[in-house]
């Protein structure tokens, strides 16, 4: 049976045929925003956020969409460290007045 179903089956011819497609797990959205989506591990977030080398303060994120800080560059760069940290603080101060109103 399975070899008479081979013999009537039509041929496929070079149309019909589907390409395989496949997505790369790291690169860049319309070249301008990273993503990396291959597993991730201790050394990669080691290497983002604490690497000598690179003198950059936003690097791309070794995990997931968007940019994280080098924070071994911010004495490199001490406004936008400064900065960075107000906004977190801000942040953290909204958050925690915010829980004190309810």
């Amino acid at each position: 049976m399975g070899a008479g179903f081979i013999l009537t089956r039509p041929a496929e011819g070079p149309s019909e045929r589907q390409e395989i497609r496949t997505v790369n797990p790291h690169g860049k959205i319309l070249e301008l925003v990273p993503y990396d989506f291959r597993t991730p591990s201790l050394a990669q977030a080691r290497e983002t956020f604490w690497n000598a080398e690179d003198e950059r303060f936003l690097v791309p994120t070794f995990f997931g969409v968007g940019w994280a800080l080098n924070l071994r560059s911010a004495p490199r760069h001490p406004l936008q460290a400064f900065l960075i940290m107000a906004f977190v603080v801000w942040r953290l101060r909204a958050r925690r007045s915010s829980g004190r109103e309810r």
